[in-house]
């Protein structure tokens, strides 16, 4: 891979890849760190890449990956959802406040208690707006295993969100 194919291929990719790594790390510098491994690792690979069917794909592997490895080494895994959810509402009351927070403490605490993959395909498809396919080639997952996940991922987070508004059953 020549220097400008790198940088009409890959560099674009870097805040894709940033925003996946951050949703697995909850820290800036971690996954800017992960990001900066994974373009040193595509660059290395240099003419190896010639056989890659997707490089978005393998990029996006690639970050996983480090991102799971970097995770082990800290022994951390906690997802800030806050990060990911903007409401925008004009000048609420303390009550509704106090609202949004049980909720995003909620929502946190399922995702953070759904399976990994099922968490995986969540963030991939909701959160970075993949496609099945992506998400596929991404997880090296079955398509159809993709949809399950996805599916078991949001009915999850439904029903959880549904108790805790109605009943406020935790």
């Amino acid at each position: 891979m020549t220097q400008e194919e790198f940088q009409h291929t890959v560099i674009p990719l870097k805040h894709k890849l940033y925003r996946f790594a951050l949703h697995y790390l909850s820290n800036e510098e971690d996954a800017r760190d992960v990001v900066q491994d994974v373009m040193l690792k595509v660059w290395e690979s240099g003419s190896k890449l010639t056989v890659v069917r997707n490089i978005e794909a393998w990029c996006m592997t690639l970050c996983r990956n480090r991102s799971l490895d970097k995770l082990k080494r800290k022994d951390r895994l906690q997802e800030d959802v806050k990060e990911h959810i903007h409401l925008k509402v004009e000048a609420p009351s303390a009550v509704t406040l106090a609202d949004r927070k049980a909720m995003m403490i909620r929502i946190r605490r399922v995702m953070n208690n759904l399976p990994d993959a099922q968490k995986e395909v969540l963030l991939l498809r909701d959160f970075e707006g993949r496609s099945y396919q992506e998400i596929a080639e991404i997880l090296n997952m079955d398509i159809n295993l993709v949809k399950v996940n996805l599916h078991r991922a949001r009915k999850s987070l439904r029903v959880h969100v549904m108790d805790y508004k109605e009943h406020g059953i935790q």
